[in-house]
């Protein structure tokens, strides 16, 4: 059975973001956020990367590095994608897809409104670095959220979001 994650804000091969989190290298951070990815993603699953995977113009290393990812990706673009040009046939600006019964919005920028939001539809997103705290069906799946919501850097699986999007108390979310 193929599980969909969700996730956001790699930003692989950023020196300041290594830094930032805490990371003593690129490389380390790097491989940290890899293996995290490939600990939870199988060959098989569906990955919805919201964008800013990668921050350098060194599109060689990028490939290498998509080769190591384990899933079917899609790609958002992010406001640090300058990238996407070498991929343009597989990135989106918006992905909209119903799972499950459920259907979901994903674009890298937080919004206040979606489409079908009034009908149970779940917004998901990254940008904010973990500075957007989950709502009901609006969740940030950036991996800086994960680090803090999950315990490390790494997606987030269907479970999870949709665990985090239903729960209406923010106590119960933890």
């Amino acid at each position: 059975m193929t599980k969909w994650w969700f996730t956001s804000d790699l930003h692989l091969d950023h020196p300041w973001i290594a830094g930032w989190r805490g990371f003593c290298s690129v490389p380390t951070m790097d491989k940290h956020l890899i293996d995290g990815w490939n600990s939870r993603v199988n060959p098989g699953d569906v990955v919805v990367q919201l964008g800013d995977l990668y921050w350098s113009s060194n599109t060689d290393r990028l490939f290498k590095i998509l080769k190591k990812l384990h899933g079917n990706i899609i790609h958002v673009k992010g406001n640090h994608d300058y990238w996407v040009r070498k991929l343009k046939p597989n990135f989106r600006r918006i992905y909209q897809k119903t799972i499950d019964q459920k259907h979901f919005v994903c674009c890298h920028y937080p919004m206040w409104s979606w489409n079908r939001k009034d009908y149970g539809a779940i917004h998901l997103h990254g940008h904010s670095h973990g500075k957007t705290l989950p709502r009901v069906n609006m969740l940030d799946v950036g991996v800086d959220s994960a680090k803090t919501l999950l315990g490390d850097y790494v997606p987030f699986s269907m479970e999870e979001v949709l665990y985090l999007t239903t729960t209406t108390k923010p106590e119960e979310r933890y």
